[in-house]
């Protein structure tokens, strides 16, 4: 997937059922095709030995959960340039800002209600499958009428429309920022 997807950088999971991320890693950097694409761990472990230390050399970067979106950023910033062009980075932040403070702000019944969701907007993410997201797009929809959240109603109205377009990128984009939205109502 990789040499298709050609992605900017790599967001590594050390822990995954079939093959560890150190494991995929290694193969990421032997292969001169891909080898200079950044990869960053993703770990809850904070456990450190010598043996760790070593096999997390093969990492471009490691970050901890819980990740902040300070050291997200930081991170990222390392290894990608923001391009203007593209977008007013300040829109996205302040957009993303005003989901936060709304679905902080809902009722205990929306935070049931939407954590249900985390495993299947998780694996879109991830594992870039699709597949059933026009269902939970009427989902989510549905919620952000019910609970009278218009922040949340208009991303998800920006993701059915990035999902018509079978635009990947854009689609896998809001689907993280309403996962980091979701894993912040935990805190």
């Amino acid at each position: 997937m990789i040499k298709s997807e050609r992605p900017d950088l790599v967001l590594m999971d050390i822990r995954m059922p079939k093959m560890n991320g150190i494991e995929a890693t290694q193969l990421i950097k032997q292969d001169p095709l891909v080898a200079n694409i950044p990869v960053i761990a993703v770990t809850a472990s904070v456990v450190e030995d010598s043996r760790s230390d070593k096999k997390r050399g093969v990492f471009d970067y490691v970050l901890y959960k819980p990740l902040s979106k300070k050291k997200l950023n930081q991170c990222l910033q390392k290894f990608i340039e923001v391009d203007s062009s593209a977008g007013s980075v300040a829109v996205i932040e302040a957009f993303s800002d005003r989901l936060e403070r709304e679905m902080r702000n809902s009722t205990e019944g929306f935070s049931n209600e939407i954590t249900k969701y985390e495993h299947v907007i998780s694996q879109s993410i991830n594992k870039g499958n699709f597949g059933g997201v026009d269902e939970l797009l009427e989902e989510l929809c549905r919620l952000a009428i019910e609970y009278d959240m218009p922040e949340f109603k208009e991303l998800t109205s920006q993701l059915r429309e990035a999902n018509n377009q079978f635009d990947i990128e854009e689609t896998q984009r809001l689907l993280t920022i309403l996962m980091v939205r979701i894993q912040g109502l935990k805190d």
